[in-house]
């Protein structure tokens, strides 16, 4: 026969053992679910006709521009960041165009914000943009 409290006992050890796995529950739910904001390390945007393209890699934060086309015109490409409140800026301009090679600049992305790469043609000045992302 089991004592008053030897029962109370194994209640409490029952619920502190309910208490506890579900708590490594939540705890391992919340590890699988938060994964990093951009699981790639290296995004691109494109123009059309092979004109060109802006590309970013998270090794150093490198932005690079690249006019592939002797047109007569360069590429320009511009990176925006938007803060919590929707607020938006160009962070970062690059031109590239009647030199060979390509332009690149580094700039820090800031886990705080969102960004989205945006490139164009000057010979057109229409942009093509990426998603947004953050880091």
């Amino acid at each position: 026969m089991f004592s008053r409290s030897s029962a109370l006992r194994s209640a409490a050890k029952s619920r502190v053992g309910r208490i506890a796995a579900a708590g490594a529950v939540a705890a391992i739910a919340i590890t699988l679910s938060a994964s990093p904001a951009s699981a790639d390390s290296y995004k691109y945007v494109t123009l059309p006709s092979g004109r060109g393209y802006f590309e970013f890699a998270d090794n150093g934060d490198h932005f690079t521009v690249c006019d592939t086309k002797a047109d007569g015109h360069g590429v320009s490409a511009i990176l925006i960041s938007r803060d919590i409140h929707g607020t938006q800026r160009v962070v970062l301009s690059l031109d590239d165009g009647g030199d060979s090679g390509c332009d690149s600049k580094v700039y820090d992305i800031n886990a705080l914000y969102d960004y989205q790469m945006s490139v164009y043609w000057n010979g057109d000045n229409v942009y093509h943009s990426g998603p947004w992302f953050t880091e």
